[in-house]
């Protein structure tokens, strides 16, 4: 048996590699869990949306979110907070493990994990890497953050992730990048998550080509000259953070400071980006209702299809049954008519017989 979890930051790949983890056979949701594909992750997340909502109460209830830049998270530890959500995990984890090969993924078990670690014994963590500069260009072309507070968040989130896996065994460091598509490679290390008996999945190479396109591995250019004067200022502490992280020297990590800066308001900016993720997640609900809405209608038409042909059908059978009994209405006048002729011709053939009896007696 498999127990998989998936850590890596927020736009590091996590997607494409749990999507390798499904093709070798690996299970990770029922169909109404499954987070559906969305126009900033078109080919899916391969995430349980109870994951996410639980991670989202957790960060809620902590004063965080997905992207906080916080580089503490003291919050979490807090005793009150221990047994938050414990019920919801227990059931989630009581789902996986029905299945002989699960993964659990979601970039928030970053900052959540230590909540999740108390339910789960996973066989093994596989920690996605994307270079930093990919993945704040990438942050900034989806939510809008600059490149400086991404790197910050690639950051902090890294080291929160170190902090998390410092003592656990069995983890497994991999990358996503164009510069590092191997796919012989990758294909050995998925293949090497499972035992070697016949019952358990296996990838073949031809999957791996499948679900790996170059194209969808953005803002590969990670030159420090094209992330501007701001950002280059922190790049020097994420360079060698990014150095540690590939090598899975967590230890090495975690000796490194904290940033801050201090002209910099974690709030404010905690406050700037909850509105741009509140917005976008009303967006996505309207885009759900919309389709909601649609499918709906859809119903409803076939609804009134189906309930047009069943009247049509329905008066047709009444037509049919009124012919039917106007026939018969007919043929009992008939059977009536002739019942009364015939009754006629009784009493007619009665009132012979009388005559006939008569004279007989008058002969005798």
């Amino acid at each position: 048996m498999s127990k998989i979890v998936v850590h890596g930051v927020h736009r590091s790949g996590t997607s494409f590699w749990a999507s390798l983890l499904e093709k070798a056979g690996c299970w990770y949701a029922e169909d109404e869990y499954r987070m559906p594909p969305q126009k900033d992750n078109p080919r899916g997340f391969w995430e349980r949306t109870d994951v996410v909502e639980v991670n989202d109460r957790i960060l809620s209830s902590a004063g965080l979110s997905w992207f906080t830049l916080n580089p503490r998270i003291e919050a979490l530890d807090d005793p009150k907070l221990r047994q938050y959500c414990a019920q919801e995990i227990q059931g989630i984890v009581g789902r996986l493990d029905k299945h002989e090969n699960w993964f659990l993924k979601d970039p928030r078990l970053s900052i959540t994990w230590p909540r999740w670690a108390a339910y789960i014994q996973p066989t093994h963590h596989l920690v996605v890497h994307r270079h930093p500069i990919s993945v704040a260009k990438s942050l900034n072309r989806r939510n809008g953050i600059s490149v400086q507070h991404g790197l910050i968040f690639w950051y902090h989130q890294t080291r929160m992730i170190a902090k998390s896996l410092l003592s656990e065994k069995n983890v497994i460091n991999v990358q996503f990048s164009a510069n590092d598509s191997n796919a012989d490679r990758w294909l050995s290390i998925i293949n090497n998550l499972f035992s070697t008996s016949e019952s358990n999945p296996k990838l073949k190479l031809n999957d791996v080509d499948s679900l790996f396109e170059s194209k969808l591995v953005n803002h590969q250019n990670t030159n420090e000259n094209t992330i501007g004067e701001k950002a280059k200022k922190v790049y020097d502490l994420v360079s060698i953070a990014w150095g540690h992280a590939i090598k899975g020297e967590f230890a090495e990590l975690l000796e490194l400071p904290e940033y801050r800066l201090d002209d910099f308001s974690w709030e404010d900016l905690d406050s700037k980006y909850i509105v741009s993720i509140l917005s976008q997640k009303l967006e996505n609900e309207v885009l759900q209702y919309q389709n909601e809405a649609r499918n709906l209608s859809y119903q409803v038409v076939e609804f009134a299809d189906e309930f047009s042909l069943e009247r049509n059908s329905l008066n047709s059978h009444i037509e049919f049954l009124d012919k039917e009994l106007v026939v018969k209405g007919q043929e009992i006048r008939t059977e009536q008519q002739e019942v009364k002729i015939k009754s006629k011709q009784l009493k007619s053939t009665e009132n012979q017989l009388k005559l006939t009896e008569e004279e007989l007696k008058s002969t005798m």
